[in-house]
């Protein structure tokens, strides 16, 4: 019978994560004296290895999606199909006995839902018998694509992410991706965004089998007034297209918007946090990005009166150089790009 793991929260802490102490896997409490590892970034697989590879308890920072469901392990590709009809019958056999298990009276069912955005806590981790009839797993899905020019030639470093949600990917140097997830709906809605150009959200459906392909399909997103955004499989590639009467100085305007949000201190230094005000109220996208727009990091942030001050940490990984930290505004799909330096 198969097992899965689940992640539990049975006693929520509610220190405050901003005032913690970055470092290299999360930020130290020093309310309890421990490291709080953040796996809100993390996949399904990561989160698993992890865990695999630590002992004894844990404080962890996890996303609401990360909660309430078994963690996915990362699946090896099928290269074959054909030899499935041969182990049906054993299947039948198997799905008969495993109907006969009783479920395990020792297995402690205690799995949390997170009304914040994170929560730090001594970490439960619950091997479960799924038994028919007694649980319902979130079912995994897949959105596949490939992002081109014009000319049909691939890009890279386009981001795409699952709306309401920390999960999002970027596509490779030959401009693939692959965006892996577990959810109930039939339906999802992806918002693809570009640096200098307007974010667009797209409802897709499923089919039968879990899974979009987006190879074939052609979308278009509205430029703004810089260039054309060509989108092919769910991402947008920008073309720039500066009118002769623009000079490098309005240019630059369009494209940094720096007066509708500060950011400081500027330069920054890696593994430490730099605060970020916006100047309208309004529920915001938050994204560091690299000279080759990498996503770096990824966050969410609700500007209301007298709070539209928030932070971002710089990775301590991170090379030195330029960065560009992307606002965009989830209601007006607008969005807006200032520079930093990471000393």
């Amino acid at each position: 019978m198969k097992r899965e793991t689940y992640v539990s929260i049975p006693q929520p802490c509610h220190e405050n994560w901003d005032s913690m102490t970055p470092q290299d896997k999360g930020r130290y409490c020093a309310s309890c004296a421990k490291t709080v590892i953040d796996f809100s970034l993390m996949s399904d697989a990561q989160v698993l290895y992890y865990l695999s590879q630590s002992k004894g308890r844990l404080c962890g920072r996890f996303s609401q999606e990360q909660t309430e469901r078994p963690l996915v392990p990362m699946k090896r590709e099928k290269k074959m199909i054909w030899w499935m009809a041969a182990f049906i019958p054993l299947t039948l056999l198997l799905n008969k006995a495993n109907g006969q298990f009783k479920k395990d009276k020792n297995v402690k069912e205690n799995i949390v839902f997170l009304n914040n955005c994170w929560q730090r806590t001594d970490l439960v981790i619950a091997d479960k018998q799924q038994v028919c009839g007694i649980e319902q797993s979130s079912s995994n899905k897949l959105i596949t694509g490939i992002i081109v020019d014009e000319n049909r030639l691939p890009i890279s470093g386009a981001s795409i992410i699952l709306k309401g949600t920390m999960i999002e990917t970027v596509s490779d140097t030959a401009g693939k991706f692959r965006l892996s997830f577990a959810t109930n709906s039939s339906s999802v809605t992806v918002s693809i965004s570009y640096i200098g150009y307007q974010t667009k959200e797209i409802d897709y459906t499923f089919n039968n089998a879990g899974e979009i392909n987006l190879n074939t399909q052609s979308l278009t997103l509205e430029p703004t007034s810089m260039g054309d955004v060509v989108v092919i499989a769910g991402y947008a590639i920008p073309h720039h297209r500066v009118k002769q009467t623009d000079t490098l100085k309005t240019t630059v305007r369009k494209i940094f918007h720096a007066n509708l949000f500060k950011v400081y201190p500027n330069p920054a230094t890696r593994g430490n946090a730099i605060h970020m005000e916006v100047k309208n109220e309004g529920h915001y996208s938050i994204q560091l990005l690299d000279v080759h727009s990498k996503l770096i990091t990824h966050s969410l942030f609700d500007a209301v009166k007298g709070a539209k001050t928030t932070t971002v940490i710089i990775p301590s990984t991170a090379a030195t150089g330029i960065y560009f930290i992307r606002l965009i505004n989830d209601d007006t799909k607008q969005q807006y790009t200032d520079k930093i330096i990471v000393e």
